[in-house]
């Protein structure tokens, strides 16, 4: 997260109230919340998530995405198909908790 947020600052145009939100969420991660999470998503194109993070891979047919603190994102395929890691689902909200869930399990084991 540290390397997101580091990212974000070195951006030609950098979203100074994104950092501050993440830098505050950082400091009390253990208290992490889904809704707060889900905040710091950020829509993109696909082709902005690679002119601005090039090292970043995604599926074929990735038309735009939701980037969120971490560097993760959640693909969107086509109008009805939202995916993150292996959860596939119609319903991006479904997709946004099983990202949650993994990011706190992440956190719990830290």
């Amino acid at each position: 997260m540290i390397k997101d947020i580091n990212a974000e600052k070195m951006a030609k145009h950098s979203d100074k109230h994104y950092i501050q939100d993440c830098q505050k969420i950082l400091d009390n991660l253990d208290k992490l919340d889904k809704k707060t999470f889900i905040n710091t998503g950020r829509i993109m194109t696909a082709g902005h998530l690679r002119d601005r993070y090039p090292d970043k891979e995604l599926q074929e047919g990735t038309r735009s995405v939701c980037r969120y603190l971490g560097g993760f994102c959640i693909e969107f395929i086509d109008e009805k198909t939202f995916s993150w890691g292996w959860h596939q689902d119609k319903d991006i909200k479904h997709v946004e908790n099983t990202l949650f869930n993994f990011i706190k399990e992440m956190i719990d084991d830290v």
